[in-house]
């Protein structure tokens, strides 16, 4: 393995593992002082883990042909996630605002980007 592919992966489980820090019952696990450096940290992490993903060099079409699946299951999984969060709270009739406006930003993004790369070729 790459260098470069072993710190993605670290990186990437240090970010899965604030999140679900995150997620679980503050008082359980730690005090509630520490939740401003989570928040820090979970910022900080995902900076670095965005940084990864922005600097990704291919050198050939086959790699090309990995990132850009990558990148599709990606977006269809964060889709699938936000349509769920957003069909089971709508049961409640309590949407959260920020799953429509992930869902919005998430979908308004690669339209732009489509037509960004229509345009430019």
């Amino acid at each position: 393995m790459k260098k470069s592919l072993i710190s993605e992966i670290i990186i990437s489980a240090a970010l899965i593992i604030i999140l679900a820090l995150v997620l679980t019952p503050y008082d359980l696990l730690m005090p509630m002082s520490y939740n401003g450096l989570l928040t820090l940290l979970l910022v900080v992490v995902f900076l670095v883990f965005a940084g990864f993903v922005w600097q990704e060099k291919v050198r050939d079409e086959r790699e090309e042909i990995h990132r850009l699946t990558a990148g599709r299951f990606s977006f269809i999984a964060g889709a699938i996630v936000l349509i769920i969060g957003i069909v089971v709270q709508s049961f409640s009739y309590s949407v959260d605002k920020w799953l429509v406006f992930a869902l919005i930003s998430m979908v308004f993004s690669k339209l732009v980007v489509r037509i960004y790369s229509r345009i430019k070729n």
